[in-house]
């Protein structure tokens, strides 16, 4: 999801942003105007059946999945790189243990199938929901046009998958000073073995941004 924040505040507050280096993403996710509707019913459709597994009858709020220790919800975390993204994605476990450590909390021990080692994930389930509205083509194409900064984009081999047509589209209208292909997944920043050469070419992109400047 940075990639789309940072193209929204790049776009408009191009004054604050002096670079931009976008990672295996292009922008907010879009959808055609003309299936607003669609997604409205679908998004509030998804959270008036989700919201009875959040909440007890009593009105208050359930604790989320609880896993028995931290290597359970690491194999959940690399599971979900591959069932939930699209193509042919994967996490290594050792990126995997980097997010779930940072991810987690200490289970409520007071319910019966808890214990001291048990863990859960802090963030609001709520925040895989669909969303009510999404930006349009349109507004996509505005925000690429208002950048007004050196950017680049770091694409993975087996990263997010994006339709030529998209791409075709995006290179019409997002100026790039530096596009780069790399080897790995989505989270080729992240994984041991990718993550080295992510670093390397944006570091060689700032420095030349840094040598434009002067």
């Amino acid at each position: 999801m940075g990639a789309g924040v940072s193209v929204i505040l790049a776009s408009a507050w191009p004054e604050k942003v002096e670079s931009l280096v976008l990672l295996e993403g292009l922008g907010p996710m879009t959808c055609d105007a003309k299936d607003s509707s669609k997604h409205v019913r679908r998004a509030v459709e998804k959270r008036m059946r989700s919201n009875k597994t959040l909440y007890n009858e009593d009105g208050t709020k359930r604790g989320s999945r609880v896993y028995k220790n931290i290597d359970m919800a690491i194999n959940a975390r690399v599971l979900t790189a591959k069932r939930s993204l699209g193509g042919h994605q994967y996490v290594s476990r050792e990126a995997a243990t980097l997010m779930v450590e940072r991810a987690i909390v200490q289970a409520d021990t007071k319910t019966s199938d808890s214990s001291s080692s048990s863990v859960s994930f802090r963030h609001d389930p709520r925040l895989n929901w669909p969303s009510l509205q999404y930006t349009t083509p349109a507004q996509l194409e505005a925000y690429w046009h208002n950048i007004d900064c050196p950017t680049m984009l770091v694409q993975a081999d087996d990263g997010w998958p994006v339709p030529q047509t998209f791409a075709d589209w995006s290179s019409k209208h997002l100026k790039l000073n530096c596009n780069v292909k790399l080897p790995g997944s989505h989270h080729n920043h992240a994984d041991p073995d990718t993550a080295d050469a992510v670093a390397e070419n944006v570091v060689t992109f700032l420095e030349e941004y840094l040598i434009m400047k002067k």
